[in-house]
């Protein structure tokens, strides 16, 4: 073999260990690069920003983590789940990536499914109304009238509650643990006004052990600053919300916890409802004014004047006036 033969031969296998060198290093920087797509059995749902096409979040160099995979996703989110016990889960994690209709749609669920619960409670109570015929014995006829009104809410959400049985099976204690709270906030921050009335008003149940001194301070930052948003943009329901947060009326549930009692601010939200209020309602409002300012320092009065004319002038002047003998909202 000549010299120039042995030398071609030798080039070339040299060559060829530099290609295999690189392969193999081309893979080893593919293994450790990008960790393994088998799933593990814990970690949390990835951020999903739509219902269509749910999207993994990133992995971390050299990290692996799980990846279960989402319900699959709900095509017309105006029909009610089959099961919110099955995909309120799923939904939530949609309403906190800032999904509208997914948030809405979950809040009106487990809304309605604290009807069905209330009804359950109701009818498993031996000493409900509807068991004491003698509570009816004798009745005035406002008294009456009264009656046929609690019978005809009984049975439009008795109505109402069975079409709801199978959507809220297994939710009863759900419903009852606090998270209506988290369903309500994601929902009046994705819009639904319905629900920030109903989440200021603070009427769901949540278990004492749970209403820690930080649920309070998270709540009355929440409440403020939707019932704030909401005035903003012309809500007189939510003046009317915030005039009675700082009363001293009791009130059942989170309301109390909106804002401490400060005579001042009820009498400037009345004088706010006095300037935005209709005809029928005024006289009413004039009254409660004629009642609450000589209970008031001369000055906080004359301070609260000066505060009620401002907040109208920026968000309610120009608009009709209002009828406030109906505050509307939170109509689960």
């Amino acid at each position: 073999m000549s010299d120039k033969r042995t030398r071609t031969l030798a080039k070339y296998h040299v060559l060829s260990l530099i290609a295999a060198f690189l392969l193999v290093a081309a893979c080893l920087i593919s293994w450790f690069t990008y960790p393994s797509a088998v799933p593990t059995t814990t970690g949390e749902l990835p951020t999903i920003t739509s219902l269509r096409s749910p999207q993994r979040t990133a992995i971390p160099l050299g990290k692996v983590v799980s990846q279960p995979s989402p319900p699959p996703p709900i095509k017309k989110l105006e029909q009610p789940s089959k099961s919110l016990l099955q995909t309120e889960s799923y939904l939530t994690e949609l309403a906190r990536a800032g999904d509208a209709a997914a948030a809405s749609q979950l809040y009106k669920e487990m809304t309605a499914c604290l009807v069905v619960s209330y009804l359950h409670k109701f009818r498993g109570d031996p000493n409900n109304w509807l068991n004491q015929p003698g509570l009816f014995e004798d009745l005035s006829p406002e008294q009456r009238i009264e009656r046929e009104k609690w019978l005809d809410d009984y049975e439009k959400n008795s109505r109402r509650a069975e079409a709801w049985e199978e959507l809220c099976s297994g939710m009863d204690e759900m419903v009852g643990d606090g998270r209506l709270y988290t369903a309500s906030l994601l929902a009046a921050k994705n819009g639904n006004t319905d629900a920030a009335d109903c989440y200021v008003r603070g009427m769901f149940d949540i278990p004492d052990e749970e209403i820690t001194e930080n649920f309070k301070a998270s709540y009355r930052k929440n409440a403020k600053e939707l019932a704030l948003s909401a005035i903003s943009r012309g809500d007189a329901r939510m003046v009317q919300l915030m005039r009675g947060a700082y009363g001293e009326n009791p009130y059942i549930g989170m309301y109390n916890y909106v804002a401490e009692p400060d005579p001042g601010k009820v009498y400037g939200y009345t004088r706010l409802l006095r300037w935005i209020a209709d005809e029928n309602f005024a006289p009413v409002v004039d009254k409660q004014l004629a009642f609450e300012a000589p209970l008031l320092p001369p000055e906080i009065v004359a301070q609260q004047e000066i505060w009620a004319k401002s907040m109208y002038d920026q968000f309610f002047k120009g608009r009709p006036p209002v009828d406030l003998t109906n505050d509307g909202g939170c109509s689960y």
